[in-house]
């Protein structure tokens, strides 16, 4: 019988910053090779602010030379003239005039008036990672402490209202975590409290946003930053959402879901997929299509599952926390403002806002590094399996 016709959304802007969208094809997680970059955005307008897909962009600059990390890291915490990148690394001066003359069309780097060449974006080396981490330690640390509290009644709440098929806890309690309440409502609640307080520190708010944060970071043993991709597949009035959480935590630098963006036949598996988690209505072909993406072994689904409705019902909650959250991390806001104020970047970026929001995202791992070391959420095994950090939400949750 003929499938019928899915679509596939993908949705970066679902509330402010609770979506982070990674780019980073030259880096795979079974490769570990730490010498190149990664490129996240937050928000909805990145294609707009750079006047290009800008995804696309950086893979065909990768594509025509080996060398744009190498660029980038070179000029990562001070800016130089082209005679200095020359000597500094080990490009050539075709390779630095091809990568100038894109770059700076593509808004990525800019001169200054003594001729020297800068990133417009953040470009986080390891180093600097290592000094952020440093910087945010105390603020993650209270605001993990304040929601250790609040997560155990979480957990009874869940426990009260799930019903068959939604899974135990232990086996979704980091999307709840993770997700839904530090890179969603936390998130959120601290870019409304930044607009309130009238922060030096501009953060539009949803239906303003025409922009986008982004940054530059360097793959290495001091990477933290964490966030999440949501895709959405649409059929009729019926929906599957799927999350998947990335970062240093979750052994996940490249998304392997991006190459089912859109994709009609993997739409066509989630919606066979039962909501006990049964794959028996699968074709051989769409079981080894999850089979390469380990979401199954031996005829069963890794992935957990739960009802959109569930979710709902604990939103309240949810919403509550993040905000409570929220409030304890804004009293220690001036850590992360004193971060950029001391960090290289300050000295020739024209504003803080993209730096902020690596500091953000690197609130976010360290939060959860907590958690996972106080026994809060589920420990993380490592090396993390594709499956791992990966839901399917059945049902339209918004």
């Amino acid at each position: 019988m003929p499938r019928k016709k899915l679509y596939a959304v993908i949705l970066p802007g679902f509330f402010i910053g609770l979506v982070c969208l990674v780019c980073c094809k030259n880096f795979s997680h079974s490769q570990k090779n730490y010498t190149e970059l990664g490129f996240w955005t937050v928000g909805d307008g990145i294609n707009e602010r750079f006047g290009t897909n800008i995804h696309q962009t950086l893979d065909k600059l990768r594509g025509n030379t080996s060398q744009l990390d190498e660029f980038l890291l070179t000029i990562a915490d001070q800016p130089f003239t082209k005679t200095q990148i020359l000597e500094r690394s080990g490009l050539t001066p075709s390779q630095v005039d091809y990568l100038i003359t894109n770059l700076v069309s593509f808004r990525l780097i800019k001169k200054d008036n003594q001729g020297r060449w800068a990133t417009v974006l953040p470009v986080i080396t390891d180093n600097q990672m290592k000094t952020i981490r440093e910087d945010l330690e105390t603020m993650a640390e209270n605001v993990a402490r304040h929601l250790q509290k609040e997560i155990h009644q979480m957990i009874t709440l869940y426990n009260r209202v799930k019903s068959p098929p939604d899974p135990p806890w232990e086996d979704i309690n980091h999307l709840f975590v993770d997700k839904f309440i530090i890179d969603g409502t936390f998130h959120r609640s601290i870019n409304n409290l930044r607009l309130e307080q009238k922060s030096e520190i501009r953060e539009p708010d949803e239906k303003q946003q025409t922009t986008s944060e982004a940054f530059f970071f360097e793959y290495g043993k001091n990477f933290s930053t964490f966030g999440t991709n949501w895709y959405a597949y649409n059929e009729g009035g019926d929906q599957r959402d799927v999350y998947v959480l990335h970062g240093a935590l979750f052994d996940r630098y490249d998304i392997a879901m991006n190459k089912y963006r859109g994709d009609e036949h993997f739409a066509a598996v989630l919606f066979n997929i039962t909501p006990e988690g049964g794959i028996h209505s699968l074709t051989h072909q769409e079981k080894v299509m999850l089979q390469d993406m380990d979401w199954i072994s031996n005829d069963r689904l890794l992935v957990p599952i739960v009802k959109a409705e569930t979710i709902k019902r604990l939103w309240q909650a949810i919403e509550e926390m993040g905000k409570d959250a929220a409030e304890v991390a804004f009293s220690h806001f001036t850590d992360i403002t004193d971060s950029y104020k001391k960090a290289p970047h300050s000295k020739f970026l024209d504003s803080d806002e993209d730096y902020i929001q690596v500091c953000i995202h690197v609130l976010f791992g360290l939060i959860i590094e907590h958690l996972e070391k106080n026994g809060v959420v589920s420990p993380i095994p490592h090396p993390a399996p594709e499956s791992f950090g990966v839901y399917v939400v059945f049902g339209k949750l918004f």
